[in-house]
């Protein structure tokens, strides 16, 4: 009962009385309907959320997140490992795009080459790149850069690559005519990307020459700019870095191996104790001159009669204190929170067998799945892919866009196994060849007119061999009929 009850009951004790009870009904009703997450009590004082955007609680953070994660994987072998075992799995040694027509796909092959605007990748060496970009940082830029016709390009269009750092983080206003800037992006009035605020150098450049330049930011079309991350949230607007949730574990393993290392250092100091009954006085011996204290020497095969009333005491290095156990706990979170399995992260096969491996190998696969259909292919392949035919048209050339892409081939825990289950799903028509042959990292038209060359070889050399079942078949029946 408050102040407000206690008065009330002084003058009305019946209309006090109906105020308690319906009070307690109330507060009984909630702890029925309620939620037990979202119930206050003692289990949830300390539990403090917030109703704010994805924007308002990504942006302020974003930078910090960005730095700490690129510190990880610098120094740290579990997040480089993560990082790289993520990117490997998304591009691999590259991502194929299926055209109709194969004289475009000739094109673009050749375009792919020369793509890079700083000379240094192929198109799927810029495409992993910029996977790992996202995976670290969060986002990356894709900066198209149309060249002239003169240039001696295929295609007159060059691809750079932009750290996050460019996308000016600071700019956040609205105008008069609807159109509005958050973290560097500009929408218009009705929530379109209009485009980028970017730096002209990278903001932590310590060159001379950019010492010289200005750190004031400038407007980019959307149209010239692959803004490339992952949304997790409608309204959000910027990437957040793969390592975001297991950032405070890794740290807190460095720190733990640090001190473990100490410790191990510490006990490995052999230490021996000469200890006396009080009120013995020790004979005079070599002293320590900064504190005072007698100093002994152990030595190997040294054998020194004490005086009376002395006694050894040795060192004794602690026991494992679950050392192993704490850092696979750990490791654990960090390859949930990645989404890899731990084998993946650590390369520790000691304790799985054929079955674990492939359980915990098919859900990454669908992971990786959900990842290169749902935000490498249409976040980053099909802008560049739309971008490509736009500027091939310029050129005079009319080509039309890829189809399909193939995907890098992806490794077996037991290849036998697996081929001959993949066979039966074909067989049984639960399973197209061109599927198949897809998900190894290739070409169905590739594959079949190499099939078919290799078979026309082989006859013109006169080879047999058992791939070909026809020719299988015509050496069963000559076998028999001989």
């Amino acid at each position: 009962m408050n102040v407000l009850d206690k008065v009330i009951g002084v003058f009305s004790p019946k209309a006090a009385f109906e105020r308690s009870r319906y009070r307690m009904g109330m507060s009984q009703l909630e702890e029925i309907r309620a939620y037990e997450g979202a119930k206050k009590g003692r289990r949830t004082a300390g539990w403090h959320v917030t109703g704010s955007s994805a924007n308002s609680e990504i942006n302020p953070a974003l930078p910090t997140l960005r730095n700490r994660s690129r510190d990880l994987k610098r120094n740290n072998p579990y997040a480089r490992r993560g990082i790289h075992v993520l990117v490997r799995s998304m591009v691999g040694s590259g991502v194929k795009p299926k055209f109709e027509d194969k004289a475009h796909g000739q094109i673009f092959k050749q375009w792919s080459k020369q793509c890079d605007a700083d000379g240094l990748n192929d198109l799927d060496g810029l495409i992993s790149l910029a996977e790992e970009a996202r995976r670290t940082d969060g986002e990356v830029l894709i900066r198209f850069r149309p060249r002239r016709l003169s240039d001696d390009l295929v295609v007159p269009l060059k691809l750079q690559l932009l750290e996050a750092d460019f996308l000016d983080s600071s700019k956040n206003e609205s105008y008069t005519n609807g159109s509005y800037v958050i973290a560097g992006v500009q929408f218009n009035a009705i929530g379109e990307r209009e485009g980028y605020w970017l730096f002209r150098e990278h903001p932590g450049e310590t060159s001379i020459a950019f010492r010289r330049m200005s750190l004031e930011s400038y407007f980019v079309p959307a149209s010239e700019v692959i803004h490339y991350f992952k949304r997790e949230r409608p309204s959000q607007v910027r990437g957040v870095p793969d390592l975001a949730v297991a950032l405070m574990r890794l740290r807190d393993l460095d720190d733990y191996e640090d001190a473990e290392l100490v410790r191990k250092k510490l006990e490995s100091c052999f230490s021996v104790f000469i200890t006396q009954p009080q009120g013995t006085v020790s004979p005079l011996g070599a002293t320590d001159p900064g504190t005072g204290r007698k100093v002994d020497k152990v030595g190997p095969g040294l054998v020194t009669r004490l005086n009376m009333g002395e006694g050894v005491e040795f060192a004794q290095p602690s026991q494992n204190n679950g050392y192993g156990e704490y850092i696979k706990i750990i490791l654990r979170a960090v390859s949930a929170s990645l989404g890899i399995t731990y084998e993946d992260l650590t390369g520790d096969l000691s304790g799985v067998n054929y079955s674990s491996l492939k359980a915990g190998r098919n859900q990454f696969n669908r992971m990786i799945d959900a990842d290169q259909w749902l935000t490498m292919v249409p976040g980053l392949l099909v802008p560049i892919m739309n971008r490509w035919v736009a500027m091939a048209a310029i050129t005079g050339l009319k080509v039309r866009p890829a189809v399909d892409w193939t995907m890098p081939k992806r490794d077996s825990a037991d290849p036998l196994k697996d081929v001959l289950a993949e066979k039966e799903e074909i067989r049984g028509a639960m399973r197209s060849l061109s599927e198949s042959i897809r998900s190894r990292g290739h070409d169905p038209e590739e594959v079949w007119a190499e099939m078919a060359e290799d078979e026309k070889r082989l006859k013109n050399l006169k080879l047999v061999s058992d791939s070909n079942a026809a020719v299988t078949e015509g050496l069963l029946d000559y076998a028999l009929k001989s």
